[in-house]
Formats: structure tokens, C-alpha cells, sequence
């Protein structure tokens, strides 16, 4: 084992994965670096992302084992950063690390939200069938509306679970009414392009 002095190459591990965590290894905060938690700042994720890909990059490497190697850990990081900015992934991310089910694990939903989103979904054909956008912007508004109040009701359960770990199946349901509400929006904002 050599005394020399870390030279920072991608090869290094003290470098390139920071505070032992691995840029290929574990969940995406872990490969960041970051304290799992819900209430990331885009900036904060940027940051750490930042700090790792610069150490992890292959144009760094010294040959080409190495700049492959490199190749891959920047990918990791790219996709852990793409996942911890997407608040959705995050929150799915943050659960599974707690412990919480899964979607294919837990698929139900709030008895009378199927019965709402089928209504809501008519009014969204009526109003695409008519050509009617300030129609389709309202129900746009609507859904997105609901969504924001499932985004901070699973930024709430996720403080309680700290503490309550019987929340996670709740933060579970919510997730998949803000999974839903993301599909509904999606659609309607591929029609509204179709137009």
C-alpha cells in the first residue's frame, strides 16, 4: 500500500466519493451525499451534485479504464441528481429508504378519489372535444391545485413519520393520488399541444 499522496483522480475513492459515500453506490442522496430528507432545495442538490461530478469526471482520468470508470459514476450522479430534483421521485425515493411500501406494494387510493378523477377526466374529454382551452386551462388549474396540497400533506406526513412510523403507508396513498394528478396533467398538457 502506497504512503503517496491522493492525486484526485477519479480512480481515487477518498475523492471521487466524498464523505464514503459512492456516486454509484446506494440510494441518490447517498451518491450525492446528502441528508435524506424531503425539503431539499434544488440549489442544495445542484451543490452537491456539482462538487461530485467535478471529482468524478471523465476528462479527469488519466486512461481509458479510468475515464470509463469515471463515464459511469458521472452517470450515476447525473441520474441522482435528475431523481432528488423531481420532488415526486424524491418523495418515492425518501420512502423507500424509510421503510415505506412501494406502489406495486400499495396501490390504493382514497375511496371517493376514483369516483372524482372519473368526473374530472369527462370534463377533461368535454372540454378537448369542444376545443374549449379556457376550459381545459381551468381543469389545468384545478388539478394542479390538488396536486400542491398532496405535495404538502406528503411534506407534512413525512415530518410526522420521523416520529410515527405508521405514516409511511399514509404517505404511500398520497403518493399515489400525486402520481395520478401528474398522469391526469400530463394529458391534458399533451391535448392542449395537440391543439
Amino acid at each position: 500500500m502506497s504512503d503517496a499522496p491522493s492525486t484526485g483522480s477519479p480512480s481515487d475513492p477518498a475523492k471521487c466519493h466524498g464523505r464514503g459515500a459512492s456516486p454509484d453506490g446506494g440510494d441518490p442522496f447517498d451518491r450525492l451525499g446528502l441528508t435524506a430528507h424531503f425539503d431539499l432545495e434544488v440549489s442544495e442538490i445542484d451543490r452537491a451534485w456539482i462538487r461530485r461530478a467535478a471529482d468524478c469526471h471523465p476528462d479527469r482520468a488519466g486512461d481509458p479504464v479510468a475515464a470509463a470508470e469515471a463515464g459511469r459514476r458521472s452517470a450515476a450522479l447525473n441520474e441522482a441528481r435528475a431523481a432528488l430534483r423531481d420532488p415526486e421521485r424524491r418523495a418515492d425515493l425518501l420512502l423507500s429508504r424509510l421503510g415505506g411500501p412501494s406502489a406495486a406494494e400499495e396501490k390504493s387510493l382514497p375511496p371517493a378519489f376514483l369516483t372524482e378523477m372519473m368526473e374530472l377526466r369527462e370534463r377533461v374529454e368535454e372540454a378537448v372535444a369542444d376545443a374549449d382551452p379556457a376550459g381545459c386551462e381551468e381543469i389545468e388549474r384545478e388539478i394542479s391545485a390538488e396536486r400542491d396540497d398532496r405535495i404538502e400533506r406528503v411534506r407534512e406526513l413525512f415530518v410526522e413519520a420521523a416520529e410515527d412510523s405508521g405514516r409511511l403507508r399514509e404517505i404511500r396513498l398520497e403518493l399515489n393520488v400525486w402520481r395520478y394528478h401528474e398522469r391526469l396533467l400530463a394529458e391534458l398538457r399533451g391535448t392542449a399541444g395537440a391543439r
